[in-house]
C-alpha cells in the first residue's frame, strides 16, 4: 500500500478508516497494469477472457513469439 505503509495513526480507528479509504481508491480509482490499466472494479465485472498483462516471476517460462497470453474470466 505504496501510501499508508510509512503513516503514523492516532488510534486503530484512524487506521481502520484511513486504510479503508485507500483500499477503496485501490479498488475502484486506481488503475493497475497488470489488467490493461483498468480498474480492479471493472475487469471484476468483466465476462469472457483476459490478455494476460503480467509476467510470471516465480515459475518464469520460455516465451516464444506466437504465444497468446489469455485468462479466462468466469462468467
Amino acid at each position: 500500500m505504496e501510501s499508508v505503509y510509512r503513516m503514523r495513526f492516532n488510534s486503530f480507528e484512524h487506521a481502520c478508516r484511513v486504510i479503508g479509504r485507500y483500499i477503496h481508491f485501490y479498488n475502484y480509482r486506481r488503475p493497475h497494469m497488470s489488467i490493461g490499466y483498468k480498474i480492479p472494479a471493472v475487469v471484476h465485472l468483466e465476462q469472457g477472457e483476459q490478455k494476460r498483462m503480467w509476467k510470471n516471476k516465480i515459475y518464469p517460462k520460455k516465451q516464444t513469439q506466437n504465444e497468446n497470453y489469455v485468462v479466462s474470466l468466469p462468467g
